[in-house]
């Protein structure tokens, strides 16, 4: 009876000293305190660009040890209940309904626990830098060109209203062939002289892409400009982009 309760005593504390915690896996991470223990201060070391689409991935962490590691958010460290955490793997992604914006915040910290079937527990305390995205300010425009109206017409400037200090911006547009759009300057201009009143009105997609050493991410912004043709008066400009727009709506709906 002893020689069995020895081997149980044994087992027990064999079992014990096999799920512990080591440390965290920084690659990826810079450390600001904390290296090589249970609890650490880190920085991710690439910046997250802001998005509002669910399941994209933020970051993940690691711990080493032995045994099986179950990850979680500590008690305020997941603010605004902003991100979501896979128990068993240790990755942050983004929360449904959630979104990132840098425009509100342009850092967030979480903070993650890693814990072993014993219950040791290792914690992090993670920085993550946010990173803007270009937007126009609106999803769409309304423009108006008088019919006749000459090759050079100006209709109008559309730029992102987000861009950062530093940031190279290149403009392009389809489709190219009755309008120009300035790649430096954002202006929108009639491309060629003709009977503009065949064309009715034409939908422009305009597309704003920073360049590779810019501060904003890459991640290209885009808008819609409605340009209306014909008589500029107000009304008629209203009726002519509402027309526009269902027309858009209606090829859309169709498209998927």
């Amino acid at each position: 009876m002893k020689g069995i309760l020895t081997v149980a005593v044994v087992c027990l504390l064999a079992n014990f000293t096999d799920a512990q915690f080591t440390a965290w896996t920084t690659t990826g991470f810079t450390i600001q305190s904390g290296s090589a223990t249970a609890s650490v201060t880190l920085k991710y070391d690439t910046k997250v660009p802001e998005t509002s689409t669910a399941t994209t991935a933020i970051f993940t962490l690691a711990a080493t040890g032995t045994g099986t590691m179950a990850y979680a958010f500590a008690t305020a460290g997941n603010p605004n209940s902003v991100g979501a955490i896979a128990g068993g793997t240790g990755a942050v992604t983004l929360a449904a309904t959630k979104s990132i914006d840098y425009e509100t915040t342009t850092s967030i910290v979480f903070v993650v626990t890693a814990t072993t079937g014993t219950g040791t527990t290792g914690t992090a305390t993670v920085t993550v830098e946010i990173r803007n995205v270009v937007e126009f300010s609106n999803t769409h425009y309304v423009a108006c060109v008088a019919d006749g109206a000459t090759a050079g017409t100006t209709v109008g400037t559309y730029t992102v209203a987000d861009k950062a200090s530093g940031d190279t911006i290149a403009y392009t547009h389809t489709p190219t062939s009755d309008f120009d759009y300035a790649s430096a300057t954002g202006v929108v201009s009639v491309k060629t002289t003709r009977d503009m009143k065949i064309l009715g009105g034409q939908a422009l997609t305009l597309t704003a892409t920073p360049g590779a050493t810019s501060t904003s991410a890459t991640t290209a912004g885009t808008t819609t400009l409605w340009i209306a043709i014909g008589t500029c008066t107000s009304s008629a400009l209203q009726i002519t982009a509402m027309l526009g727009m269902v027309m858009l709506s209606f090829a859309t709906a169709l498209c998927l």
